[in-house]
């Protein structure tokens, strides 16, 4: 067995611990009462602990499993066949709304045009101007205004300048500006509105109390655009301004303006525009060679004031 020794210092020092060279068998009855004996405190005055590699053997705490297990029990897996499946379903849905808006569009007579509100119109028929559009039953969707007012201004019926408008649902609206007419000139079957510059500008559907002008020989094109003598046009206006009586005049190429006098003849007045000196003489004419003698020629010809002449 070692001895501890103090030194001078009063510090416990130890020795070398010797053993017997000799080995000492215990009886069971020693060994007994070894193990009954208390434990010995420690140097510190504690009680030694004893541990058995069991416990030192001991795993981990059991709460890191228990919270894997509890995020295994969280975690879902989600098959991919279900999103795949969700998209068709949207997409057909997709498709059945936009199919059913667009027979909506094509079946709902709201979106139809039926009729029109037009505006700036006093000579020509507005049923002319909405059927010449044509756009009566047309879906809004598909409506072309320009190509509309196009129409409108190709139709003939005097148009200078046309407005077209598509107004939600299905409301139509047109705006004109009408060119003026002044005469109507008549070919045949075929009567037109004249303007002021003598250019053809459409149709006429009724006179309107326009001065109406008679071509008898046909030598003038009246199709719109084309254009009638000028200074005719201004000897018809003022022997209407000073005969108010005539109702109705004539043309033809070689005598110019004519009318009916209601004495029984012809009175020819050419295209001159002295007209009032024309009439004057003309009236001394009658007055002096035509009544006197009691005959009614088929007409007087006025082409030249200074040399008035008879048609036999």
């Amino acid at each position: 067995m070692g001895i501890l020794r103090r030194d001078n210092r009063g510090r416990k020092s130890r020795q070398t611990r010797t053993f017997d060279s000799s080995i000492r068998v215990r009886t069971p009855q020693e060994l007994d009462q070894r193990l009954q004996k208390p434990t010995r405190k420690s140097r510190r005055g504690k009680q030694r602990k004893t541990t058995s590699r069991f416990d030192a053997a001991m795993p981990m705490p059991l709460s890191a499993p228990r919270t894997r297990q509890r995020n295994e029990r969280r975690t879902i897996e989600i098959d991919p066949t279900i999103f795949a499946l969700g998209w068709r379903y949207l997409s057909l849905a997709i498709f059945v709304l936009a199919l059913g808006g667009l027979v909506w569009l094509h079946t709902d007579d709201r979106f139809y045009v039926y009729s029109a509100e037009i505006e700036g119109l006093k000579y020509a028929n507005p049923d002319d101007v909405f059927l010449r559009s044509k756009l009566y039953g047309m879906n809004v969707f598909w409506v072309n205004e320009a190509a509309a007012e196009q129409r409108i201004i190709d139709s003939n019926l005097g148009i200078a300048d046309v407005d077209v408008e598509i107004v939600w649902p299905g409301k139509l609206f047109i705006t004109l500006t009408e060119a003026v007419p002044v005469m109507v000139w008549q070919s045949g079957d075929r009567m037109v509105w004249v303007d002021e510059l003598g250019t053809v500008i459409s149709e006429a559907n009724s006179n309107m109390d326009l001065l109406p002008i008679i071509v008898d020989d046909g030598s003038l094109s009246l199709d719109i655009d084309s254009k009638v003598p000028l200074v005719a046009m201004n000897t018809a206006q003022e022997l209407k301004q000073l005969r108010g009586n005539i109702e109705l005049l004539h043309y033809d190429a070689a005598n110019g303006i004519s009318y009916q006098d209601g004495r029984g003849w012809r009175a020819y007045f050419g295209i001159e525009n002295d007209v009032t000196l024309k009439l004057v003489r003309y009236e001394s004419f009658v007055a002096e060679q035509i009544e006197p003698s009691g005959t009614v020629p088929r007409g007087i010809k006025v082409l030249d004031p200074d040399a008035i002449s008879i048609v036999p």
